[in-house]
């Protein structure tokens, strides 16, 4: 089982800049992606079993922290805020809140 933990954000950057922002700034290694459900999105694996996504999320962004590793399924908080941690704060992301995932 995995947990997927969802934040949507506002941000000034379009998609195309938050990739370029994260690939410069953070040490994953973010790819595009594009998909007939969720549409153009970035995802880089951030450690072994979890997964960073941002998707367009009119009129924002979502951001999705996805972790298969199962035992963190009581307790997701801290790792969830340690991701947000790395990414957030260098795409200038605001208005951070909780918000369902996409998958």
């Amino acid at each position: 089982m995995s947990v997927v933990v969802a934040h949507a954000f506002n941000c000034d950057l379009e998609l195309s800049e938050i990739l370029e922002e994260l690939r410069a700034r953070t040490s994953f290694r973010w790819i595009e992606r594009d998909s007939f459900y969720w549409g153009d999105y970035i995802s880089a694996g951030i450690s072994p079993g979890v997964i960073a996504k941002i998707f367009i999320e009119e009129p924002g962004y979502l951001f999705e922290v996805k972790f298969s590793d199962n035992s963190l399924s009581w307790d997701w908080e801290g790792p969830v805020r340690e991701v947000m941690d790395q990414v957030l704060p260098h795409i200038g992301a605001r208005d951070v809140r909780p918000a369902p995932s996409n998958n």
